[in-house]
């Protein structure tokens, strides 16, 4: 008797029909997800999770066929698997829609249904004394088909996409506005942005939670707070593509053109933003403290990138689309609450070493803080995705923040204390906190904001360490696209001109660049107030 490795001989002699399909199903989730966010992903983003899905499948594909001497059933039970694998949010979310039951019976219902349905398939694969032959021809066939649907929607959305791109010129840093100076005499300058940290008089009206107390310690130690600072944008990519950039984003941006729905444009501006390449032309290192997201999870200008945790944003979205994600937050905890947990002490951690180096340092540090998801009691002990909702937004909110108060105390007393040469501290919300959480959906218009919501939504905390300068040129409106405009001039006899402090709302996320002025209506509601 013949025997194949990679499959067997029916008994008339036939070979087993090539598969393909295991490997194509195993591709097909990752393309999907590319086209679902081209607009914010490049495809150098899938590689990590391509090789990795596609290697474990043409492995166990291979071990199957070496175990059991049959390729064809191999690869139907690996197409059902995966199938079955990235299939179970979406199967979720449709019956939840449908049904409208909880989220935990719910959950453990379609999990069960999937189980029967992977068991059955393996035991009529088994059991089978047929080849399956014409099984692996419809299966080839169809992943086949929905390989080539999924690229052509890539292509049809790449086109569009790249014919929008901007990008973005390196600065001249040899005709900049500042004058060098020697390492020994620059301080160390410390960007620390709390992500949706909201303005104290904000915090009043919206949180009704007073947070002088800690207003107060920023202001003893010696912090000038821009008590009326707004956003210049309402969201992190345009309001940090802004202020690292030192200026507005209309000229830049309107070769992107305002019904461009593509984030490509605002992300090279973040990853090749100005203020990197003037401070490291300067003498400056640049340490880079990154979040979860993946456009500030690292910086390939910076010398020490520091974050913690080893998927990328486009790989952790692909795994909590699998049926692994349910299952191992529940046995072993691992969602997105302990993650930012152990990431947030980390770069805590870290933060607190940076006064021991002897260079010249530049820390960019973006914390989601108190940004949800609400990881954080006010005590720094860890609050389970159960916990948090219990406690609700508000609540959850408030107690991040002062979480947060805690973790900046600290870091204050360590770099002053540690620092030889006082250092340059600026401690800025990107944006404030969302009045509604329908505002984050793609075809909110932003135009039809209430001048509440946009006060809650603009409002940010910003202070100032600025030692040993003349703070008269501080003012209680400052905006963050004039922070280091100001800074190079206090500190590097730069002769960069003040912009007007303006804030702009864009028209939705299918038309990023489509702006609008909403300073006028910051400045009515708060006479209104």
């Amino acid at each position: 008797m013949k025997v194949q490795i990679m499959g067997e001989m029916e008994n008339n002699g036939k070979k087993p029909g090539f598969v393909l399909h295991p490997v194509l199903f195993a591709a097909y989730p990752v393309l999907l997800l590319y086209s679902h966010n081209i607009q914010e992903a490049t495809f150098l983003d899938t590689i990590p999770s391509m090789i990795t899905i596609v290697g474990i499948t043409l492995l166990l594909l291979l071990l199957g066929a070496l175990l059991f001497r049959n390729i064809t059933k191999t690869g139907v039970v690996l197409s059902v698997s995966l199938l079955l694998c990235f299939s179970f949010r979406e199967a979720f979310y449709s019956a939840q829609n449908l049904l409208h039951v909880g989220s935990m019976p719910l959950a453990l219902t379609v999990l069960i249904i999937w189980c029967l349905i992977f068991i059955s398939t393996l035991y009529f694969v088994v059991k089978t004394h047929k080849q399956l032959r014409n099984i692996t021809k419809i299966l080839n066939v169809m992943s086949g088909t929905l390989i080539v649907i999924v690229l052509a929607s890539i292509l049809s959305k790449g086109h569009r996409s790249n014919s929008s791109m901007h990008n973005i010129a390196a600065v001249d840093v040899e005709h900049s506005s500042f004058v060098p100076a020697a390492a020994n005499e620059l301080p160390d300058i410390y960007y620390i942005i709390v992500d949706r940290y909201a303005r104290a008089d904000s915090m009043k009206e919206f949180y009704d939670f007073d947070n002088s107390e800690f207003i107060n310690y920023l202001t003893a130690k010696g912090f000038y707070i821009a008590f009326e600072s707004n956003s210049n944008y309402p969201g992190t990519a345009h309001s940090l593509a802004s202020s690292l950039n030192m200026d507005y984003l209309h000229i830049p941006c309107d070769q992107a053109g305002p019904s461009s729905a593509s984030w490509l444009s605002l992300y090279s501006m973040l990853e090749n933003h100005k203020l990197g390449l003037l401070l490291k032309a300067k003498g400056y290192k640049y340490i880079h403290f990154g979040s979860w997201w993946n456009v500030t999870s690292k910086n390939k200008q910076a010398d020490i990138n520091v974050n913690y945790g080893w998927l990328s944003e486009f790989s952790r979205a692909l795994y909590k689309s699998t049926v692994l994600y349910p299952v191992l937050r529940v046995l072993f905890g691992w969602d997105e609450y302990r993650l930012k947990y152990e990431r947030v002490l980390y770069k805590f951690g870290k933060l607190a070493e940076i006064p021991k180096m002897r260079e010249p340092t530049f820390v960019f540090a973006h914390f989601l803080l108190p940004h949800l998801p609400y990881a954080f009691d006010k005590d720094g002990n860890f609050v389970t995705r159960i916990e948090a909702m219990r406690k609700g937004d508000k609540a959850g909110y408030i107690e991040q923040l002062l979480f947060t108060n805690q973790k900046i105390k600290s870091f204050v007393e360590n770099v002053l204390a540690g620092s030889e040469k006082p250092p340059i501290i600026i401690l800025q919300a990107d944006e404030g906190p969302y009045p509604k959480r329908s505002m984050v959906k793609d075809d909110y218009k932003w135009q039809e904001v209430t001048t509440d919501q946009l006060r809650q939504k603009f409002g940010i905390l910003n202070a100032y360490y600025l030692p040993n300068v003349d703070k008269s040129a501080l003012y209680p409106s400052i905006t963050p696209v004039n922070s280091f405009r100001l800074i190079f001039n206090l500190y590097f006899d730069g002769q960069y001109e003040l912009l007007p402090d303006r804030s702009y709302v864009f028209e939705d996320r299918n038309h990023l660049y489509n702006f609008f002025d909403v300073t006028e209506k910051l400045s009515k509601n708060k006479a209104d107030k």
